[in-house]
């Protein structure tokens, strides 16, 4: 099997390999494998819907690709959804886009600090807290011991309205001693990781002993226990869905809880307004712009109410 490989993938593994796989296997067999041969590459293989995929020179859609059989004889193209980005400078331009966007939302709604708010209550933290993924600073609104951290340039910026230290960083490097902090949140944001599993190794090791690390985490909408976006044939898809993220979350020990809020279907329009959130139902398709309409148009077809329901997960250290 020929495999070609853009963006960092590229970089990592090479442009082009040549692996067997000894028979067909389906896509995400295939990724394994993969995942195995490169573990150089884990984190991006671990994301790898914010790819797109060719087969034998012919784009595949996403909701399509699940039901192939690959063998030795494909040749198969990995390209990034933004041509010439890793998975994090994906992420991290679209959420550099979205800054005015998560401002009128927050004001419309004050989903975000409620979230917040509610994250505090359950996990129990104390003192100087980093915020990984500070996004434009919210957490800092409610805690006043936040420190901000976030891989977004114009987050970053925003944050400082309300954080005194924001610092510009990844996740999954953080750069601070060990033992700096009391505690740790992911507020709204390690579903989003490419690399979840390393920056909550991170957050622990930046948490003094005793301290806890704790986050917030997006489930779905639902309407009578039924999943409101599948329904209207909708997927949000990101790096790290509950599933995954909580069979993560198990080998730390974390103690996981759930909330849900009431959203009209208007909320749940804005909220997708979001361009980062549009990108998660419409990774490939179109530009920020167009994922918003397409978004807000597919979105009519909802309920007038649903329960938005998120995840909230406490590591004692």
């Amino acid at each position: 099997m020929r495999i070609k490989f853009l963006g960092e993938l590229g970089m990592k593994v090479g442009k082009e390999v040549e692996i067997e796989v000894g028979g067909e296997v389906a896509f995400d067999e295939l990724i394994k494998i993969l995942e195995e041969k490169f573990p150089q590459a884990k984190e991006e293989f671990k994301a790898i819907d914010f790819y797109m995929v060719s087969v034998n020179g012919k784009m595949v859609r996403r909701d399509e690709i699940k039901n192939l059989k690959f063998s030795d004889k494909d040749e198969i193209i990995f390209l990034p959804s933004i041509a010439g980005g890793s998975v994090k400078a994906v992420i991290g331009k679209n959420f550099d886009l979205s800054v005015s966007n998560y401002d009128d939302f927050e004001r419309k709604y004050g989903f975000f600090e409620k979230l917040a708010r509610d994250l505090v209550e359950f996990s129990k933290i104390k003192g100087k807290c980093l915020d990984v993924g500070c996004g434009t600073g919210i957490f800092g609104k409610i805690w006043k011991e936040a420190v901000g951290l976030d891989v977004a340039k114009n987050m970053a910026r925003k944050a400082r309205e309300f954080m005194r230290d924001v610092v510009v960083g990844d996740a999954a490097n953080l750069p601070f001693k060990s033992e700096t902090f009391d505690s740790a949140v992911f507020n709204a944001t390690i579903f989003l990781l490419p690399d979840a599993e390393k920056a909550v190794e991170e957050a622990l090791r930046v948490t003094k002993k005793k301290g806890i690390v704790s986050g917030s985490y997006l489930v779905g909408f639902f309407k009578d226990g039924e999943d409101a976006l599948a329904k209207i044939g909708l997927k949000h898809r990101v790096p790290y869905g509950r599933d995954k993220l909580e069979k993560l979350l198990s080998n730390f020990n974390a103690e996981i809880s759930y909330a849900d809020y009431v959203f009209t279907k208007e909320a749940v329009m804005d909220f997708y307004s979001i361009p980062a959130m549009a990108n998660g139902l419409f990774p490939k398709e179109g530009s920020l712009e167009e994922k918003v309409l397409m978004a807000r148009e597919r979105l009519r077809n909802l309920p007038d109410s649903v329960v938005f329901r998120w995840g909230f997960f406490r590591i004692r250290k």
